[in-house]
């Protein structure tokens, strides 16, 4: 029987009456492609918005950085993209709670894909919005060193902010959102690689790890994250099965079905 027949994303079996159960709306049919397609739609409407706010948000960043407060502050401990930071501490610290966030994230995603019937969690949709505002602080960072430009906003790792941040603070929503314990988390595996590659040039393992062991670990990471997004996809899209209107139709023949 194939994964589309077998309903493996059904929840249906979910006692909610039960006390020990902490739960939120839980879509009795499964997850199906038209809540990621709705997520999808969701990101990339927030990711446009983000695109045609630049030009307005980098003239007023320009105005603003006129004054003598945030000249200093910016070149202090944020920089830009031509000129470093004097200090490193806040980018750090963004880097580090970029790269837990993203890594709680990803564990949660694959504990829920293994649960299944078990993701309608409060205390797990807690954690993960914290993971979010931890995220959303490097968010934050690199829009301002980047002075708010749309050379940022087009760039991967903002798109892929928007394809897997949204989608996790709009889990308990209905359809109009698609609300979803499903969603394509697993692609905070490129942040958690990002930041941790990051803070390897900013040397803050120097004191704990030689050289190697710094590359050593950068290239376990780049495997990881090939690996969850070979093993993220196929999940996905084995488990919701075929796209409606995409599936096979056969036609019956004198040579048995074509």
């Amino acid at each position: 029987m194939a994964l589309s027949e077998s309903r493996p994303f059904d929840c249906s079996l979910i006692d909610e009456n039960d006390d020990d159960l902490n739960l939120i709306p839980c879509e009795h049919n499964g997850p199906q492609w038209k809540q990621i397609g709705v997520q999808v739609l969701w990101s990339v409407g927030i990711w446009f918005i983000l695109i045609i706010s630049s030009p307005f948000l980098s003239s007023f960043w320009k105005k603003y950085s006129n004054n003598q407060v945030c000249p200093y502050w910016v070149q202090q401990y944020v920089g830009t993209t031509y000129r470093n930071a004097h200090d490193y501490r806040i980018e750090v610290a963004v880097c580090f709670a970029d790269g837990f966030g993203s890594f709680i994230l990803l564990v949660i995603w694959i504990q829920k894909s293994y649960e299944i019937h078990k993701h309608e969690n409060l205390d797990h949709y807690v954690i993960e919005v914290i993971c979010v505002l931890f995220c959303s602080t490097h968010v934050c960072f690199q829009r301002i060193k980047h002075n708010f430009g749309i050379q940022n906003a087009f760039s991967l790792v903002m798109f892929l902010n928007c394809l897997t941040l949204p989608p996790l603070i709009m889990q308990p929503f209905g359809e109009w959102s698609g609300g979803s314990w499903l969603t394509l988390g697993y692609f905070r595996a490129f942040h958690w690689h990002a930041t941790m590659k990051r803070l390897v040039e900013l040397n803050v393992y120097d004191q704990i790890l030689s050289n190697f062991a710094q590359q050593c670990l950068i290239a376990v990471l780049e495997c990881l994250v090939v690996v969850f997004f070979i093993s993220g996809t196929l999940y996905v899209m084995e488990g919701l099965g075929d796209i409606e209107g995409f599936s096979d139709q056969f036609i019956d023949s004198g040579m048995g079905e074509i």
